[in-house]
C-alpha cells in the first residue's frame, strides 16, 4: 500500500537532501503509526502531532492505502 507522508520544521531533515517535503512511501499491509515513524528514523517523541487525512492520529493506529499523514516536532514560540 502507499501513504503519502509530509514532515514540517526540524523533521525535514529526515528527508535526503534536494527532495521535496513530501514523499510517498511503499508499506505492508497493517503497518501502524508507530511502525513508519521507526522506519523513517523518527523518534516518536519528535513526533508530537500527528494527523492522518487531517484528523489526530496515535501511533497505534494502522494506516491505510491512500493515507496522507502531516508530522509536527514539538513547537514553541514567543
Amino acid at each position: 500500500m502507499r501513504v503519502e507522508v509530509k514532515l514540517f520544521a526540524s523533521l525535514k531533515r529526515n528527508y535526503p537532501s534536494g527532495m521535496s517535503d513530501e514523499r510517498v512511501v511503499e508499506l505492508e499491509s497493517g503497518t501502524s503509526v508507530a511502525r513508519l515513524l521507526d522506519m523513517l528514523d523518527i523518534p516518536r517523541k519528535a513526533a508530537k502531532i500527528i494527523l492522518r487525512n487531517g484528523r489526530h492520529a496515535e501511533p497505534e493506529d494502522i494506516l491505510e492505502d491512500g493515507d496522507r499523514l502531516a508530522i509536527f516536532p514539538p513547537i514553541a514560540g514567543g
